[in-house]
């Protein structure tokens, strides 16, 4: 699905059917990119070890990623307008970034809409612990924005998955206005 919610138990497998969702899109188009959000730097570990991922046609992902901002990087903000702007190629460990959700949303902050537009060309975005988000027409935090935006761009060429253990705040504001929801295919695994 273009838009899909992942919503399962803690150590269910989501990271790793992130990377297997996201590894599929690379092997089917030379030039897409993945960015994978993470809330907390050490939630990126389990995106970023090396590994070999059975997909069901019986294709194999061997998943690396070489843009690993969750680590003491400089300007890490920079580094991804920079890995957006650029056109997805090279092996697939190359065309895959790792950040967290703040460094994505400062990112699209600093972005003119021209920017914008072409950095989310042919990208896929894999928000893992999707409860951070909170986007309201009313109020909505940058990480809301951030996927908002994305949702409004309607380029056919974006994908975004949420993956959560629990579609809901705690504070019960909107992780994402109806009209967004709508637009989403939502497993959920009890």
């Amino acid at each position: 699905a273009k838009y899909a919610i992942l919503n399962a138990p803690a150590g269910w497998g989501k990271s790793v059917l992130l990377c297997s969702l996201a590894g599929h899109d690379l092997l089917k188009n030379a030039t897409r990119k993945v960015v994978i959000c993470v809330p907390q730097t050490i939630i990126s570990k389990g995106f970023i070890r090396r590994q070999s991922i059975g997909l069901p046609a019986g294709q194999i992902v061997h998943w690396d990623v070489d843009h690993n901002l969750c680590e003491a990087v400089p300007e890490k903000t920079s580094a991804l307008r920079q890995f957006l702007a650029e056109p997805g190629q090279g092996e697939l460990a190359d065309r895959v970034v790792v950040t967290t959700h703040r460094t994505l949303s400062a990112a699209f902050q600093e972005m003119d809409s021209a920017a914008f537009a072409t950095a989310i060309k042919s990208t896929t975005f894999a928000i893992d612990e999707s409860h951070h988000i909170q986007s309201a027409q009313e109020e909505s935090n940058r990480l809301g924005a951030a996927v908002s935006s994305l949702i409004e761009a309607d380029d056919s060429t974006v994908r975004v998955i949420l993956a959560t253990a629990f579609f809901f705040r705690g504070d019960k504001l909107p992780i994402l206005e109806d009209r967004y929801v709508s637009q989403f295919r939502r497993h959920s695994v009890p």
